[in-house]
C-alpha cells in the first residue's frame, strides 16, 4: 500500500467502517487492511450498547438495563 492508500484506510477505520466495507471501497485485500490496522494499533471502533426499552447506555452484556 502506498502513504495515500494508509491514509484512506486510517481514516475510514476511524469513521466506523468495516473491515469489508473499507475493501470495497478501496479495492485492497481485507487481509492487508485487517494486517495493517493490528500492525499499527489501529482498533475496531466500539459502539455503546443501548437499553432496548429506555435507550440508556448499558456496560453489561445485556439487552436491558433492569
Amino acid at each position: 500500500m502506498n502513504k495515500a492508500e494508509i491514509a484512506t484506510v486510517e481514516r475510514l477505520r476511524r469513521e466506523g467502517k468495516g473491515l469489508s466495507a473499507i475493501a470495497q471501497e478501496t479495492g485492497i485485500s481485507i487481509n492487508t487492511i485487517k494486517s495493517h490496522c493490528s500492525r499499527h494499533g489501529i482498533p475496531a471502533p466500539r459502539y455503546a450498547q443501548t437499553c432496548l426499552l429506555c435507550h440508556s447506555e448499558i456496560k453489561t452484556s445485556k439487552r436491558f438495563c433492569s
